[in-house]
């Protein structure tokens, strides 16, 4: 049986509490549709809406983090009790945070409900408490009369030993260097030693940081592990890389807390910001792709084509629409974009899925939403687009993909058929889940509430919901920040995501 996270990272048990409620009433939320989409044009869908309240969970979470550490009981002030350099502190303050955001990002996986751009988002709270540790170094002179102040506040008396506290007795064997106090603050001897022992437990070659499948381990039964459960995943495993690494890459955090946190929390509040007017930007760009000679085809209606073309349509832009219907998705939705272009005096059109080869020659843009945009430039989006770029490519229509930057994943597939999923990283591909089928009463409604399925004993129906679309189907990306060919996405991805996440 896995240990809970305190015995691990040597967490405050009140903390791991106050987590795990914030987590469990996350998961709830979305599963029971509490995090609406709203119903105005500058309504944000419901995947951003999950994405802004994740960020607000990780920014409360580095909240509680500090508040917890500065307590007289707190293992950063334990440490410094027992003689252990600051530098050394610092680091392992660092370190346990970069665990515990991946810790409750995983946990919110859950909800079952866009699973890579809920990671997404945890690696990018992750790269910016990175850039944050990076803004916050400091000198060792620096570090030392911080930790005197720490000390000073918690109250230090010279007569006393390592405190033993429920939560940290467990998680830390010290080797500390002989500490003498003089005046001008603390100097440390010439010999110094320092372990923590779940630091230990992770990989041997390098912790790095936290990865966002690192085995969990649960503080209660609201943050355990359950991507297993994920229906329709598929999974890759593969060895760490060998490739030897300094101890100090990603491993060494010698940063003034005040500042660290300070900045931290300031990253999350504007990655906050970014992502609640991603949208936003996005659809303002849509004049600029958009034109009124333009005869436009779009498969089924997501809230970013909605706001995409109506922005368009709004700004006095007289293109011409195909929808097609996108079976099985809800049907209303189509109807109700195409009566909203209307209003806008657009000529639109309703057609179903078989017609895409016929419309296609009449086209001059595709217009499609992507749930996923991959390292490589493909992307994962609904079924039924993959064939919409094909017949695109047959007529050398160009096919632009709407989305946002939050979207592109540091994941490419291994294979053509897109297999599996495979993260660009130093230290080698993580457990990957993806979720790839949908509930089966969408193609076939169950009756009176009997199982399909009966024990093995019926037929099974499958009901994909996503497929993968090669880069070379792809034309342009069109999406908040700017426009981007698909082989241009691996860039952006590795300016955006820490190799260590």
């Amino acid at each position: 049986m896995a240990a809970p996270i305190a015995d691990v990272s040597g967490l405050h048990p009140n903390l791991v509490t106050e987590i795990s409620s914030m987590v469990e009433e996350f998961v709830t939320d979305l599963k029971r549709g509490r995090l609406g989409a709203g119903t105005g044009e500058e309504s944000n869908s419901l995947s951003t809406s999950a994405a802004v309240q994740m960020i607000a969970i990780m920014g409360k979470i580095v909240e509680l983090f500090q508040e917890y550490e500065e307590k007289s009981d707190s293992q950063t002030v334990q440490l410094l009790r027992s003689g252990c350099s600051a530098k050394d502190v610092a680091s392992n303050q660092v370190l346990r945070l970069l665990q515990l955001v991946t810790m409750a990002g995983d946990a919110m996986l859950r909800s079952q409900f866009c699973v890579l751009l809920l990671m997404n988002v945890t690696r990018r709270i992750l790269s910016i408490l990175r850039e944050a540790a990076d803004r916050s170094r400091a000198q060792e002179s620096d570090l030392e009369k911080e930790a005197k102040t720490i000390l000073d506040d918690v109250g230090y008396d010279e007569e006393d030993t390592p405190v033993n506290s429920p939560h940290s007795s467990s998680t830390t064997e010290l080797s500390p260097s002989p500490v003498t106090r003089k005046e001008g603050g603390l100097q440390r001897s010439g010999k110094r030693g320092f372990s923590v022992k779940f630091a230990e437990r992770l990989d041997e070659h390098n912790y790095s940081a936290p990865t966002m499948q690192k085995e969990l381990t649960p503080a209660s039964p609201l943050m355990k592990r359950t991507s297993s459960a994920i229906a329709g995943q598929m999974v890759l495993k593969r060895a760490p890389s060998k490739r030897a690494h300094s101890d100090d890459d990603g491993n060494s955090f010698p940063v003034l807390a005040s500042k660290f946190y300070e900045e931290a929390q300031g990253g999350i509040a504007d990655f906050r910001e970014e992502v609640e007017g991603m949208t936003n930007e996005l659809c303002k760009r849509a004049c600029r792709q958009l034109h009124s000679s333009d005869t436009i085809i779009t498969m089924g209606c997501t809230n970013t084509t909605r706001r995409y073309l109506v922005e368009a349509a709004a700004a006095r832009v007289a293109f011409r629409v195909i929808i097609l219907e996108g079976a099985p998705s809800n049907p209303s939705a189509v109807e109700n974009l195409a009566k909203e272009l209307r209003a806008y005096n657009i000529d639109v059109q309703v057609l179903p899925d078989s017609s895409t080869f016929v419309v296609m020659s009449v086209s001059t843009k595709v217009l499609v939403a992507a749930e996923s945009v991959l390292a490589n430039g493909g992307m994962l989006a609904a079924v039924g687009t993959h064939m919409l770029c094909v017949a695109a490519r047959h007529s050398a229509v160009p096919v632009l993909v709407a989305t946002t930057t939050l979207k592109m994943s540091p994941y490419y597939p291994n294979d053509q058929l897109c297999t599996r999923l495979v993260r660009i990283a130093r230290t080698g591909a993580q457990e990957m889940p993806w979720s790839t089928y949908g509930s089966t009463e969408s193609i076939l409604p169950l009756s009176h509430g009997v199982s399909v399925g009966d024990g093995g004993k019926g037929f099974v129906v499958h009901s994909p919901v996503t497929e993968y679309v090669p880069p070379e189907l792809v034309t342009l990306y069109a999406s908040n920040d700017t426009e981007f060919m698909p082989s241009q996405i691996h860039r952006f991805v590795r300016a955006n995501y820490n190799d260590f996440d």
